[in-house]
């Protein structure tokens, strides 16, 4: 029962964020931004929010923004699909700047997450990618089919995406839990 009011807080908080950020949506200049990236190729858009979430420190306002476009049907889903990636990127890439002079089970912890991050992006990335070459769109179909409003769209692709971070952590955490403490000891 806590987990449901929890997912209900989140997308709550989700869509009224969503709701406020509509102004900077409407700036020119974002706009052009985020349509000269969702129409390059889908790896430039990957690592450019990659690197924008590093310079900004926080992924928050590109998902927001990219929220709202999707939302207006400005950007395609497949291209929110990357900008979640690349944000996911940008996280894990963050988390590994954070470690930079850290020592002991912090840096371990630091190192774990990044080492996560960059797997589950490349992950998708892969799969993306797979899926785009083979015409097949199970990712798509399956987030599509849950949602009803473009902020749940988001909501349940990221919370798609942390279920398989999750299901990996689970599965590959002794392993790399191990070699991680043998680097960094």
């Amino acid at each position: 029962m806590k987990i449901l009011f929890y997912f209900f807080l989140i997308q709550f908080g989700v869509m009224f964020i969503n709701s406020q950020s509509g102004a900077v949506v409407n700036l020119p200049e974002v706009q052009s931004f985020i349509m000269m990236l969702t129409t390059a190729n889908p790896l430039l858009t990957f690592f450019t929010l990659a690197a924008f979430v590093v310079l900004v420190q926080s992924a928050i306002p590109m998902l927001f923004i990219a929220i709202n476009l999707f939302a207006q049907q400005a950007i395609p889903f497949e291209y929110m699909m990357i900008i979640i990636y690349g944000i996911h990127l940008g996280n894990a890439s963050r988390a590994y700047i954070f470690s930079m002079g850290l020592e002991g089970v912090s840096k371990k912890i630091f190192m774990f997450q990044t080492l996560f991050g960059v797997i589950v992006a490349l992950l998708f990335l892969f799969i993306y990618y797979l899926e785009t070459f083979l015409g097949t769109h199970f990712v798509k179909n399956l987030i599509l089919s849950l949602s009803i409003t473009p902020a749940m769209t988001v909501l349940n692709l990221i919370l798609f995406i942390e279920m398989i971070v999750a299901t990996i952590s689970m599965l590959l955490s002794k392993p790399l839990s191990s070699w991680i403490t043998r680097l960094y000891t």
